[in-house]
């Protein structure tokens, strides 16, 4: 009552105090005007890959724009190291450890007696009647809509049974069986004309759904690119062919698949700002999982998709839009804290959520956030065409402040690294810092129990070769070695 009776509070006038708490309430944001959604996910875009992240290769202009006046988060996290539990996660909010995907592929997928361990059964949809972003805001009066990629389910668990008004070139998996071109044999597209490109198509489709929907909407723009097969129109190709490279590694195809991604977030943009919306729309430009080590441009990072080195897991993270102070936040967050942060920016409460309410970031990037993030990957992922960074095994990670903890389970080694200090993960201090490392591994035990985590199992049939089947077994795994560095070899000369 004091404070109410006073005409100022810390020496702020009340008038004043009262509109900036009308001005920064999420509340008025509900209640003025509920903001439109737009979630833009990129598919495999590497931290260090756009222009904004420091690449001064690659051209993402529209990226840039948006980067410049909103919030940048440096330290944005995959829940999951590759798609399918990735877009779960990001989804629901939720950890792989709620939801049961833990993985795109079989579980087990190298031979069984080179496995320590059999990796536990694994989702490849979401459960029926999991709550999704698209699900809540359609409760709360959004229409919604998905253009692109879904990757998670089909028929009862299609996109429709998750909240999506409308969706469309969407299917079960996430690697286009056609390519890039028309015809793509997608839903809603089979009218392509031939040679179309996909990339400029999902963009245009995004367009028209903003210019006839009604306010307010939820948008999922979900792009393949890019992700393999690397390919693009000839044009933008030979503009970064005749580019000058500042180094070894620049790839011109990739660099044209990004760019095409960059053009159709401007279509976006263009349409938003053509309804008069654009004001009133949040932006959340992000990518489902790190680079793939062999297509990454150079970066600082170690690793790539497939893995829980920092190359895996962490993703470029823009939020633009109302609601907002423009920024750089080093404060760690995930694709898990999307989900309540949306609902808070509407004014509304959610629950059985693992992520938390960034929103104080979005006013403050000097914010900081007080709570460790997790990551849990029982299986087993081996491509041949990419063995060296599209392989993994049983792993677990726990982030907490500069600190983070690798936990490889097919070994059972640990890893420690301050990734202030060393974001390239190059020395690991597990034996020189004991103390920092068992407060880690018994926060990610603690939780892992806590989660009651799918965990693997040792593996009966695994045993140690030895004499001619022990040769045998190394040769081929050298033979594996060249090839696969020999179809690399190929990707990358025909895409140069």
């Amino acid at each position: 009552m004091r404070l109410l009776q006073s005409r100022h509070f810390n020496g702020i006038p009340m008038r004043l105090f009262f509109f900036l708490m009308l001005v920064f309430s999420p509340l008025a944001l509900a209640n003025v005007a509920r903001p439109n959604i737009v979630l833009f996910l990129v598919d495999d875009m590497g931290r260090d890959d756009p222009a904004f992240m420091g690449n001064t290769w690659h051209e993402t202009p529209a990226m840039d724009a948006l980067a410049a006046h909103g919030v940048v988060f440096t330290n944005a996290y995959a829940a999951a190291p590759n798609c399918k539990p990735s877009r779960a996660s990001l989804l629901t909010g939720t950890y792989p450890t709620k939801h049961g995907v833990y993985t795109a592929v079989p579980p087990n997928a190298n031979e069984m007696n080179q496995q320590r361990f059999i990796a536990p059964a694994t989702r490849y949809q979401l459960p029926i009647g999991t709550p999704t972003l698209a699900s809540l805001l359609k409760a709360e009066g959004y229409q919604t809509a998905l253009i692109g990629k879904w990757d998670l389910g089909e028929h009862d668990t299609a996109p429709a049974a998750f909240g999506f008004d409308h969706a469309i070139g969407w299917f079960r998996g996430g690697r286009l069986v056609n390519g890039f071109f028309a015809p793509y044999d997608l839903p809603g597209l089979e009218q392509a004309e031939e040679g179309e490109y996909l990339t400029t198509r999902l963009g245009r489709e995004a367009a028209r759904f903003i210019a006839s929907s009604q306010q307010p909407f939820f948008l999922m723009v979900s792009h393949y690119a890019v992700h393999v097969p690397l390919q693009a129109p000839a044009d933008a190709v030979a503009h970064f062919r005749n580019k000058p490279r500042p180094g070894d590694g620049y790839n011109a195809t990739y660099a044209a698949m990004l760019k095409e991604v960059d053009s159709s977030l401007a279509d976006v943009v263009a349409a938003l700002e053509a309804r008069g919306e654009r004001e009133n729309t949040i932006i959340i430009i992000t990518s489902d999982n790190g680079a793939m080590a062999e297509l990454a441009m150079p970066s600082f990072l170690h690793g790539g998709k497939g893995s829980l080195s920092e190359g895996g897991i962490r993703v470029p993270l823009i939020w633009s839009g109302p609601g907002r102070v423009a920024g750089r936040v080093d404060a760690p967050v995930s694709h898990i804290d999307i989900l309540p942060t949306v609902m808070q920016q509407l004014g509304l409460s959610i629950n059985n959520v693992d992520g938390v309410d960034v929103s104080p970031c979005l006013q403050n990037p000097a914010c900081s956030l007080s709570r460790s993030l997790y990551w849990h990957f029982p299986a087993y992922i081996t491509d041949p065409r990419f063995a060296s960074g599209h392989s993994a095994s049983p792993a677990a990670a726990i982030r907490q402040g500069d600190w983070k903890l690798i936990d490889n389970m097919e070994t059972g080694t640990y890893a420690l690294f301050n990734l202030h200090d060393d974001i390239a993960e190059q020395h690991d201090l597990y034996r020189t810092r004991p103390d920092k490392a068992r407060e880690l591994r018994d926060a990610l035990l603690h939780w892992q129990a806590q989660e009651q985590a799918a965990m693997p199992a040792p593996n009966p049939a695994y045993h140690t070769l030895t004499g001619w089947p022990w040769l045998r077994h190394s040769l081929q795994q050298i033979w594996q070695r060249w090839t696969t560095r020999l179809t690399v070899w190929l990707v990358l000369r025909d895409t140069e």
